[in-house]
């Protein structure tokens, strides 16, 4: 665990350890434990001063936090909770007094990363902070992975239609490829054609089977455009309760059961690269995956 505090610090300025204790004799032995460590101490004789250190220099550049249980005022348990809410990834460790081991297991499920008893060998305070700064830093690089894989989409189109707009179809696919040839990446090459049958099999479906059954709602259609992975995904949304016959049965183009096939949903499933429903039907995502890297311009 030393060498990965070590490694830290190449790589970044210390990291910043907080002590929390009412008793100014305690924090003197506290520090004197840490004297030899590759960390910064910074010391704190209550909650609130502790939340205002935490504050002025940057909660996110403390890798452990080590606060006393029993102190006037607050008690080191609000710590720990405030903490959780300004940022779970930073380890805090509880120390407690030889009655208040009951409660340990309250501080554990609160957040706790540790807890220690009074009294505790320099070896213990050094090696449960340098625990808590291992911790830490894992869960930052963790949390920092997760959000580098967060890939927010681009909005292409997003638009209603009634059931009467049925007639109108035509109109629409041409206003689609006015505008979707304008904002989807060239990529897209030879399957432009293919979407745009994508997309009126699926607003047809929406108007048939929503929309004109209930004429006083609308049919959505969103497109998003993800650049990272290169896929432009479509959702089709119609007020209905969906469909009466098998799913399974209708998407099968080349079946022999032709009574239940829904040539709709059949060639957008066959046609995209991703197809899924939900409610029976009356939700349809599909997706089409560009081959190469695209931008937007």
């Amino acid at each position: 665990m030393l060498r990965s505090c070590m490694e830290l610090e190449s790589t970044t300025k210390k990291p910043l350890v907080l002590l929390v204790d009412d008793d100014k004799f305690v924090l003197h032995f506290l520090q004197l434990s840490l004297k030899h460590s590759d960390f910064e101490v910074v010391t704190a004789s209550s909650v609130d001063e502790g939340q205002k250190v935490l504050e002025s220099k940057g909660i996110e550049n403390f890798f452990c936090v080590l606060t006393d249980y029993l102190m006037p005022g607050k008690k080191g348990v609000e710590l720990l909770k405030w903490i959780q809410k300004k940022d779970r990834t930073l380890s805090t460790i509880i120390v407690t007094g030889e009655g208040e081991k009951e409660i340990v297991q309250g501080f554990l499920r609160d957040g706790a990363t540790d807890f220690l008893e009074k009294p505790s060998s320099k070896t213990q305070i050094m090696t449960a902070v340098l625990k808590g700064i291992e911790t830490t830093l894992k869960s930052r690089n963790l949390m920092a992975k997760e959000d580098a894989s967060i890939e927010l989409p681009i909005p292409i189109l997003n638009e209603k239609y009634t059931g009467s707009q049925i007639t109108d179809i035509d109109q629409i696919q041409k206003s689609w490829e006015s505008t979707l040839g304008a904002r989807l990446p060239k990529s897209i090459g030879d399957r432009f054609q293919d979407l745009i049958v994508c997309l009126r099999e699926g607003v047809l479906n929406a108007m048939e089977y929503g929309c004109l059954k209930s004429p006083d709602k609308l049919c959505s259609l969103k497109i998003s455009f993800y650049e990272k992975t290169h896929r432009i995904v479509v959702k089709i949304e119609d007020p209905g309760q969906g469909h009466n016959f098998q799913i399974s049965t209708a998407l099968d183009i080349d079946g022999t059961e032709e009574r239940d096939l829904h040539l709709g949903l059949a060639i957008m499933n066959n046609l995209s690269d991703a197809f899924s429903l939900e409610r029976n039907g009356a939700t349809v995502f599909f997706e089409f995956h560009l081959l190469r890297a695209s931008s937007l311009s």
